[in-house]
């Protein structure tokens, strides 16, 4: 089974994520926090989602969220031991073997490699890795690797055969429908 992992950049989109019930759901929101986040975060819908705050173990902690994913720009933030005695869950991107020798360091509870394919979400610094890559990661990590960029529904069946946990998910979500983003779910529920 694939998990899906929404990356939510307004919070429109992390309600709308949480109220579907997606099981990972990321607030990727670059501009400053907002106040009235926390706030926001106590009336979400009752819901499975697990939700996670990008780049910031401190707002993490703050809202009381499950996890915190953070790139490796930010493990440069914090001293390892803020990152290894942290008492929520983590996320670290990688994006090739020796970002993921750094990264397990950190002991994750899980990683994201990619990009896999090109995105329009953001400037690449690295060119997609594909699906063999993929595989490659996955075989080798000892921790679930979710495979993020460019990622559409169309790709589901050849992400499974790659042996990655989850796939992370940005810009096809924003194209896809309530009905058809649980569609997905149940797809990704029966792939294993």
């Amino acid at each position: 089974m694939l998990a899906l992992y929404a990356i939510a950049s307004t919070q429109k989109e992390l309600l709308r994520y949480v109220g579907l019930n997606i099981p990972y759901v990321q607030y990727r929101n670059k501009d400053p926090l907002d106040n009235d986040l926390a706030e926001l975060l106590q009336q979400l819908p009752q819901s499975t989602s697990k939700i996670i705050i990008n780049d910031s173990l401190e707002v993490a902690l703050k809202l009381g969220a499950w996890g915190v994913h953070l790139g490796q720009e930010d493990l440069d933030k914090y001293l390892s031991t803020e990152i290894l005695e942290r008492n929520i869950k983590l996320g670290i991107s990688t994006h090739n073997e020796a970002e993921y020798e750094r990264a397990i360091k950190f002991n994750p509870d899980y990683v994201g490699f990619g990009p896999v394919f090109s995105t329009e979400t953001k400037v690449l610094k690295y060119p997609p890795a594909g699906l063999a890559k993929l595989e490659s990661m996955a075989k080798l990590s000892t921790v679930p690797v979710f495979a993020i960029g460019g990622i559409c529904r169309s790709h589901t069946k050849d992400i499974f055969s790659t042996g990655a946990a989850g796939i992370a998910v940005i810009s096809e979500l924003t194209r896809l429908n309530d009905e058809e983003i649980k569609d997905w779910m149940s797809e990704l529920q029966r792939s294993s």
